[in-house]
């Protein structure tokens, strides 16, 4: 299962309980934020190197910026 189903997995997951017999840990919340926020930065360094590729100077340069806004938050901690 790809990053995107698994979060879609667990949100759906949250959305439908009705009563949650423990609570859920905040470290579990940032763990899932921060691995999203990876995967995003991953992504979009491989989509702006295609673009630099491709010579689509602007493109790249708002690709590589929100890479390095997602690592950014890949780094947080709480």
């Amino acid at each position: 299962m790809n990053k995107p189903e698994a979060l879609a997995g667990r949100l759906s997951q949250l959305s439908t309980r009705k009563k949650n017999p423990k609570p859920v840990e905040i470290s579990e919340i940032v763990e899932g934020a921060q691995g999203t926020a990876t995967y995003i930065a991953q992504m979009t360094g491989e989509l702006a190197n295609l673009a630099n590729g491709a010579r689509f100077q602007s493109l790249a340069h708002l690709l590589a910026r929100a890479q390095l806004e997602a690592e950014l938050w890949s780094r947080q901690t709480t």
